[in-house]
């Protein structure tokens, strides 16, 4: 059965709400019946984390309830330090199963927009196959 919607769900740490201690993001992801049908865990360096914050590198894998990989999602380093701050819009690659072997399922570009969060998704041959925003904060 297709699924139509899904809720991700962050699981939070003590650790990084007590401290502000970046710790690797973990996530839920469930049907809209509330099953849980997949978890996501991020695979990141400490000291990125702590430098980067949320701009840092990542690659997630997106894990089935049998442990495979379904795809990966694979942020590449964008902190650019610069004064202006659109040089550092954010790219997230979606690969497939663990990624090991490179082939690109899609791509999410964030766009320059001035007061909204605007989106780009490319297919894997980086056709537009939609776009779009949202509020902002």
């Amino acid at each position: 059965a297709i699924t139509q919607r899904l809720h991700v769900k962050q699981h939070v740490e003590a650790l990084e709400i007590m401290t502000g201690f970046e710790t690797k993001n973990k996530y839920s992801i469930m049907d809209m019946y509330g099953r849980q049908i997949a978890f996501a865990a991020e695979q990141s360096d400490c000291f990125v984390r702590q430098c980067c914050g949320n701009l840092r590198p990542f690659s997630m894998p997106i894990l089935l309830p049998n442990g495979r990989p379904a795809f990966t999602l694979q942020r590449p380093y964008k902190c650019v330090p610069s004064c202006c701050w659109f040089c550092t819009l954010q790219e997230l690659h979606i690969l497939r199963g663990d990624g090991s072997d490179g082939t690109r399922l899609g791509t999410v570009y964030q766009e320059y927009s001035l007061f909204t969060r605007w989106f780009k998704v490319c297919d894997g041959s980086g056709n537009l196959v939609r776009d779009g925003g949202g509020k902002s904060g």
